[in-house]
Parts: C-alpha cells; structure tokens; sequence
C-alpha cells in the first residue's frame, strides 16, 4: 500500500480523537476562552499540534484576542469632560 493511503487511512481513524479541522475551527473561540468540556479540549489541542493550518489561524486569533483585551487593559487618562460637563461646572461656579 503507498504511504500516502496508509497515512490518510490513519488520520481518518483517529478523527474522532482528534477531530477534523472544520470541527476545531468551530471550537476555537471557546478553546481560547476555556469556555470547553475538559473532553472537547483535548480534542481541539490534540489537532492543533498535528494540523500547521488551524494552529496558524487559532495563533492568529490568540494575537488578535490579545490585543483586543490589552485596550481595556491600558491606563488611559480620564476623558475630556462633555460641553454639558463644562457648562453644568460653570453654572456651578458663577452661583457661588
């Protein structure tokens, strides 16, 4: 039997342990967030370390992730007072 059949054969076997990469890419999201039945997470690491294409587009989906977390994570000065803010505060101080 040529390699190539031998090798497909295998990886279709083993499908259910490691699931297929249309599978995979639907729990990705879930993956990263750890939201997955411990059994599901297994399933979706096990592809991601034998399958280069869905481990290139979840690391892609890690950075991204990431840096959408990192916004809310800078220190970011207070923001400019609304004209409402500013002319409520000088009502304030022409009163007193």
């Amino acid at each position: 039997m040529d390699d190539g059949v031998i090798k497909g054969t295998a990886m279709f076997a083993m499908r259910p342990w490691i699931g297929s990469c249309k599978q995979t890419m639907a729990r990705m999201s879930s993956h990263l967030d750890r939201e997955l039945p411990a059994r599901e997470e297994r399933r979706v690491h096990r592809h991601l370390t034998r399958c280069h294409r869905c481990r290139a587009v979840y690391e892609s989906l890690a950075r991204a992730v990431d840096q959408v977390r990192a916004l809310g994570r800078r220190d970011v000065e207070q923001p400019a007072p609304s004209v409402a803010d500013l002319v409520t505060e000088r009502i304030r101080r022409e009163r007193e």
